[in-house]
């Protein structure tokens, strides 16, 4: 019986912060994981670690200057959580030992599909795990990617001239009338949605601690890479039923742990996503 699914794919980045003057000379705490291993042994090549998270226990325990390595030997590793690096941790590398021969999954089944009482182009399902805080998930149906809901699409909404530029790094300026007609700007779902601003050399990822409708901007969580206004192009809203306008679109609902997708034509709820 060929049994169709649906998958979640939570894919954790975590960023190794070191220079290449430091990769040079100082010398590396290693720790081995293999899927054989257990978490009981040192973490030496001979007897490895079972998880990465164990891994990184015992790294964090090393007191000592030296990188941290994590190494993982062939073989796959199906991941239930998040790797999690304590705050302030830093000179940490995740690599394979073997290219390409060590392989990470963070696939889970989603099951319980139904139609979205908001929506009827729209189904929804429970998120199966516990969300560990605002990740960003990566998502397939059947083995094809489903596309994260952004708006526009195409191109950006454009911020309107702003007194004070170079200064201003958190008050990003909107117009209501670049938003969908009928469109309640003071309705938009501030846990869930973020937004993206393309600059001159970089790009800022920022979600939005405030929406001050009254004079027609978000107020930014974090600071934009440049100054709002002098090199930005505009800014996009992702992961917002804004963009749920193609099939094939899905976005995470934090505020209520919930996938919400636009299936594609000939899914259908009863046939693709049970197991």
């Amino acid at each position: 019986m060929n049994v169709k699914r649906k998958t979640l794919a939570a894919l954790a980045v975590s960023a190794a912060l070191f220079s290449a003057y430091a990769s040079l000379e100082r010398p590396a705490v290693k720790f081995y994981v293999s899927p054989d291993g257990a978490d009981v042994n040192p973490g030496t090549r001979k007897s490895p670690l079972k998880t990465p998270q164990r891994a990184v226990e015992l790294a964090c325990a090393v007191k000592s200057d030296a990188k941290r390595e994590i190494i993982f030997m062939d073989g796959y590793y199906e991941l239930s959580k998040t790797i999690a690096l304590p705050a302030g941790s830093h000179d940490f590398t995740f690599k394979a030992e073997n290219r390409g021969k060590a392989v990470l999954s963070g696939a889970m089944s989603v099951t319980g599909w139904r139609k979205d009482p908001k929506d009827d182009r729209l189904i929804t399902a429970d998120l199966p795990f516990e969300s560990p805080g605002k990740l960003q998930y990566y998502f397939m149906v059947n083995g094809k990617s489903a596309s994260l809901s952004v708006y526009p699409q195409g191109v950006n909404i454009v911020c309107p001239a702003e007194l004070g530029e170079g200064k201003n790094f958190t008050s990003l300026p909107y117009d209501p009338k670049s938003f969908p007609e009928g469109f309640d700007i003071a309705s938009l779902d501030l846990e869930s949605n973020w937004v993206v601003v393309p600059q001159e050399w970089a790009s800022t990822r920022s979600y939005i601690a405030t929406n001050d409708v009254a004079n027609k901007r978000f107020i930014l969580k974090t600071k934009t890479n440049m100054a709002i206004g002098k090199y930005n192009t505009g800014f996009k809203i992702c992961n917002s039923r804004l963009g749920m306008l193609d099939p094939g679109d899905w976005m995470f609902d934090q505020r209520e742990s919930k996938i919400i997708y636009y299936p594609r034509e000939g899914e259908k709820p009863n046939e693709i996503f049970s197991t």
